[in-house]
């Protein structure tokens, strides 16, 4: 395996840039080329999705990215929430195991029947 600090790595497809990550850590398992990052991990697509989390793995067999932390999905206005993630490099697949919601005006949540 190979260790990173202050990681920074671009995804490409068919020579085109689709996403983009940063973290302060980082191994890539050689033998199966699968990927852990930890600290302040973001990745950004390149529709401008954001991920926000503390850890994010890369399961190359899968093609799919998992957490079991908090987690931070914005995608334009919508913001998603959540303990446990999976989804593909776009960000366009997401499963989050524990939803997290939150009520900015509780007032009006109740007069919405």
């Amino acid at each position: 395996k190979m260790r990173f600090s202050n990681v920074r790595t671009r995804y490409f497809e068919k020579d085109k840039e689709i996403a983009n990550l940063t973290s302060e850590t980082g191994v890539i398992y050689t033998d199966t080329n699968n990927i852990e990052v930890k600290g302040k991990v973001v990745l950004t697509t390149r529709d401008n999705a954001k991920l926000l989390t503390s850890s994010l793995s890369w399961d190359s067999k899968k093609n799919k990215l998992h957490t079991d932390e908090y987690v931070k999905v914005i995608r334009g206005d919508n913001v998603m929430e959540g303990v446990g993630f999976q989804s593909d490099i776009m960000l366009e697949r997401v499963l989050i195991k524990k939803v997290i919601t939150k009520i900015a005006d509780i007032d009006e949540f109740k007069r919405i029947k």
